[in-house]
């Protein structure tokens, strides 16, 4: 389920040097070879994320270590990719006093090294030195000694001592075996770690292996599954075993039920990630999951019906079109299961549909479209709270229920003290019954995000006035608005606002060098903070940020964004940003959105009118978006899409070669008949679109014989025969 690094399509890399030396290379790489990587980068849907912690901040805040603890968490999130630049400057190297308790009580190891060595040996040391895995992503640059002499200054060493032990962590470094260039200049340093880096990227995400509309979104579910089994977030959730025994018993319902906040999605992950040795011993099985929160479409029945029923379609085999109207996908759901049966049978294979947070689901409230009667190879495991949408489906079926329930004081405190543990933290006896008398202590979500926040929270002697801060409130998300609160008091009201605001409202989530812009942050080393302190309500799918809980995206909403008109405005902030970028498949997914749930039909029609736009969105989101931007331009404005591409029609096809205007027809075609529309003009196009097939292909071409049954049913359509 989480096979490798290169199934999230995205990479964070770790830049490690001395400062007042190195600010041309930084220069080149972070203005020049970064972006030129990340753009390449981007047409094979990854992602790539330069961490430069030293890079546009003060220099005695570089220097000095204050973002040591900082550098030492980017690094473990970058792994396996670092990269160390080295001159003749050894750094400056923090006395012992200078090391807070807070981070040697999270390293150890930092002990030994307090007063004898530099920041910058530190980081290569941790990042690289003493962790062998590191070493086939790791490469290091050390540059000529002969240009330290003629620049004099700051970029020699500042005393003998630190030239030995500058040469000595160079002799160490290539006696590791690690990949070492020698470079004379800024330029020629910048050209090889281009190429190099090139190299290696192009190896792990080879262009042969570009994933498809349908692989993109199964990534945004598995990285959504990810982020509920993060290495901060552990759980004892116990009903996992009762889920295995419903499984293994041939169960074909089984329904999740518990409050928010309780852990029903980080059950399933686990269960999907684990396939425990008494599970994995029963017949063969495929798993098709679908988390309704995983990303802004999720929770509408359209897209989640497309997505299952593709899931079937290539697992079986099938060359089957799917339906492209809504109504005949909606209820064509019940013969793709058949199909899925029949291959169950043939291959003794059972299939196990997992849906998440079914009470999110914003559409189709009545679920009409699932079936009553599921075929026996087909098992059903659903998470829902208590509500409508559950007792629809308990009127579509009889359900195995399993209720997740508040954990008890003892099991709390065990999971409190094992988080703490793990952060190597203690809390007094009074500091643990305060969190257990709160309502709130029997959800795990709770204790994990306390257990966090108390981690990063650096001051033992303020601890207890916050920890009756973070106490105050009545609802996890009071607790992460408390979060946010502590986040503005260290970092700025302003950034951090930005920032969320931003990444909560996009569509599905937020590149980070889109996040440093869109916030005025600029810089890794202002937006690392608050990202590490959100930790896993934060989740990462192809090197965009998004919400992972809804709790963070309810704190954000109330404290930056309490009524809709506020909420207008940053979304209408966010399309114009958009707009300033160049028109590619990342604005034609943001921008008309945004201009959407804004309300700003009349922008959003002046954007529909672009040729360019249209098949920009219909490739990224097919004719579900623009179908929806249409229902909403028409109630608005009085205007059907109809009317709107009759008139474009004319305008589009000026200059376009015959293969380009028979794409152009198909795809408005496909428009038209999703929405349910059989007029004239769906008639002109159909025909236009056959003769031009016709005239272009030969009339034995299968493009012609496919066509020529399209406009058989358009024209049936047309005249109400069907």
């Amino acid at each position: 389920f989480f096979a490798g690094m290169s199934s999230f399509r995205s990479i964070r890399i770790f830049l490690s040097s001395t400062f007042r030396d190195f600010d041309e290379e930084r220069r080149l790489l972070v203005q020049e070879i970064f972006p030129a990587l990340r753009e390449r980068l981007r047409s094979r849907f990854v992602e790539l994320v330069d961490v430069d912690l030293r890079w546009g901040i003060p220099s005695e805040e570089a220097e000095q270590g204050r973002v040591l603890s900082i550098c030492l968490d980017e690094i473990d999130q970058c792994r396996p990719y670092f990269i160390g630049l080295l001159g003749e400057r050894y750094g400056w190297v923090p006395k012992p006093p200078e090391f807070p308790d807070p981070l040697l009580q999270g390293h150890p190891w930092l002990d030994g090294y307090r007063g004898q060595a530099s920041v910058t040996e530190l980081e290569i040391r941790y990042g690289v030195l003493d962790n062998p895995a590191m070493r086939h992503r790791a490469l290091f640059f050390f540059r000529d000694p002969q240009y330290a002499l003629a620049r004099g200054g700051s970029f020699g060493a500042d005393s003998e001592l630190d030239a030995q032990r500058q040469n000595s962590l160079k002799r160490r470094i290539e006696h590791s075996g690690l990949p070492v260039l020698h470079y004379n200049t800024p330029v020629q340093m910048a050209e090889l770690l281009r190429d190099q880096l090139w190299t290696l990227l192009d190896h792990e995400f080879p262009a042969s292996e570009v994933p498809d509309t349908q692989a993109l979104e199964t990534l945004q579910h598995r990285a959504f599954a990810a982020s509920k089994l993060g290495p901060r977030f552990i759980n004892d959730l116990q009903e996992g075993e009762t889920l295995l025994q419903a499984l293994a018993s041939g169960c074909q319902r089984v329904l999740i039920n518990g409050p928010a906040g309780i852990g029903k999605s980080t059950l399933l992950a686990q269960w999907i990630q684990a396939r425990t040795p008494s599970y994995a011993e029963s017949p063969r099985h495929i798993v098709l999951s679908h988390f309704l929160e995983a990303n802004e479409d999720s929770p509408a029945a359209v897209p989640l019906i497309r997505r299952l029923i593709e899931l079937i379609r290539q697992h079986i085999g099938s060359i089957e079109p799917i339906a492209e109207g809504k109504k005949e996908l909606l209820s064509s759901l019940p013969t793709w299961l058949a199909a899925a049966h029949t291959f169950g049978e043939r291959n003794q294979t059972r299939w196990i549909i997992v849906l998440d947070g079914m009470d999110r689901l914003r559409t189709e409230r009545n679920l009409l479209w699932l079936p009553r009667f599921i075929p026996a190879t087909i098992q059903l495991v659903v998470s829902c709270r208590h509500g409508e949408l559950q007792k629809a489906l308990k009127r579509r079926g009889e359900w195995q229920e399993i209720r997740l329930r508040a954990l008890s004081r003892t099991r709390s405190e065990k999971l409190l003290a094992h988080q703490m543990s793990v952060f190597k933290k203690t809390l007094s006896a009074d500091q643990i019954g305060a969190i257990m008398a709160d309502p709130r202590a029997g959800q795990p979500l709770f204790l994990n995000t306390m257990a966090e926040e108390l981690r990063i929270f650096g001051s033992f002697e303020g601890l207890e006035g916050h920890l009756k801060t973070l106490l105050s409130g009545k609802e996890i998300d009071d607790l992460f608005e408390q979060m946010l609160f502590r986040l503005e008091t260290h970092h700025g009201r302003d950034g951090v606002e930005a920032a969320l605001s931003a990444i909560c409202l996009s569509r599905s989530g937020l590149a980070e060098d889109e996040v440093l812009e869109i916030s005025g942050l600029k810089y890794q080393a202002r937006w690392a903070p608050i990202r590490l302190a959100l930790a896993d309500a934060l989740s990462n799918s192809m090197g965009r940020v998004r919400c992972a809980q809804g709790y963070l995206s309810k704190a954000i909403r109330d404290r930056y964004f309490p009524d809709q008109g506020a909420e207008h405005q940053k979304r209408l902030a966010l399309a114009l940003w958009f707009e300033n970028r160049p028109l590619d498949r990342r604005r034609a997914w943001e921008q008309p959105f945004q201009l959407w749930k804004s309300q700003a039909y009349p922008e959003l029609l002046n954007l529909l009118r672009k040729r360019h736009v249209f098949e920009l969105i219909d490739r990224q989101g097919g004719s579900q978006d623009l179908h929806r931007y249409w229902i909403e331009i028409e109630a608005s404005l009085g205007l059907t899409a109809q009317e709107h591409y009759r008139d474009c029609w004319t305008q589009w096809q000026i200059d376009l070669l015959a293969e380009s205007r028979i794409d152009l027809a198909k795809r408005l075609q496909r428009l038209l008949r999703f929405s349910g529309v059989a007029g004239e003009f769906r008639e002109q196009l159909a025909e236009e679109t056959l003769q031009a097939c016709a005239s272009l292909y030969g009339l034995t071409d299968q493009r012609y014989l496919t066509q020529l049954g399209q406009t058989a049913l358009t024209i049936m359509q047309a005249h109400n025969q069907l």
